[in-house]
């Protein structure tokens, strides 16, 4: 082990390290995973933002009818978000379903600090399941317990970005088996779906490295009229999890993509609009912001 930076040289290992985030390569050495320093006590409470809306209630949400996790028949969102505790590695996934039109959108992409954002974003015929296959990649996305468990697949190649809006990269393969559990407690409403808080553990391919997770996330779902009328009442939709544990959604004004979205983002282009997602880390916890701006 790699003294306080928390990652493993063993490409053997998965154990689960205080960084939650170990790094192998596939076939050559390992260097070791940056990571920033936790604070060892809580941080004091930030000052309110000036723009800062009320967060949203502990309102159950829909409750925990099975049915709430399946798709939809009108356009949809669902959305997972994983980094690491120090938020120096993260990355989301977005799957915009739209079966008016037959088609789905999936967008995804891995931020490291000190790296190229690696991306992928491309348009797929829908189906009844979350399961897509393409030229070049196969993602599945299975409810093993509704609003417990999640498990998480990807096969694919990606695009590594020198700049998130370019459209041009270097191929590199990108690769997930990841496990989102969740707590029924902490389900909330948001629109006309619900979001929660998550765990996230598993493992993350890039090119020849290995990343082994076991981080903080989030994970959404709601149809896409009412994340439009959401993004009218604010720039920014900022969600997160504090060092201590607690966890955040607000909507705010006058975002400022340089600090929210500080390290890292990536754009799709969908049909039904432009969404926008980053990872950003404050004084007392991490977590992804998200901006949905519907076509005209």
């Amino acid at each position: 082990m790699a003294g306080s930076t928390g990652a493993t040289r063993s490409a053997s290992s998965r154990a689960a390290i205080h960084s939650g985030l170990a790094k192998r390569s596939i076939g050559r050495h390992a260097s070791p995973v940056p990571d920033d320093a936790v604070p060892a006590t809580p941080a004091p409470p930030r000052p309110a933002h000036p723009h800062h809306r009320p967060p949203r209630g502990p309102d159950p949400g829909p409750g925990a009818d099975p049915a709430a996790e399946r798709p939809r028949d009108d356009a949809e969102l669902f959305t997972f978000e994983f980094w690491s505790p120090r938020a120096t590695f993260g990355g989301h996934i977005a799957l915009l379903r739209f079966p008016a039109a037959g088609v789905v959108w999936y967008s995804t992409a891995v931020f490291r600090e000190g790296e190229r954002v690696v991306a992928l974003a491309d348009e797929f015929p829908l189906k009844r399941t979350l399961e897509l296959r393409g030229n070049g990649l196969w993602a599945d996305h299975n409810v093993e317990d509704p609003f417990v468990h999640w498990s998480i697949g990807l096969e694919a190649f990606a695009l590594a970005l020198d700049d998130p809006a370019d459209e041009r990269g270097e191929r590199v393969p990108l690769g997930y088996d990841l496990d989102v559990e969740l707590d029924p407690v902490s389900l909330r409403r948001r629109g006309d779906g619900y979001e929660q808080p998550a765990r996230v553990h598993g493992e993350v391919l890039i090119g020849m490295e290995a990343y082994e997770l076991d981080g903080v996330g989030w994970r959404a779902h709601l149809g896409l009229a009412a994340l439009t009328a959401e993004a009218a009442g604010g720039d920014l939709v900022r969600h997160g999890v504090h060092d201590d544990g607690p966890h955040w959604s607000t909507v705010e004004d006058g975002a400022d993509p340089t600090r929210d979205d500080a390290l890292g983002w990536s754009v799709a282009v969908t049909p039904g609009g432009r969404l926008r997602k980053g990872l950003y880390r404050q004084l007392d916890g991490a977590g992804h912001t998200e901006r949905w701006r519907p076509a005209p």
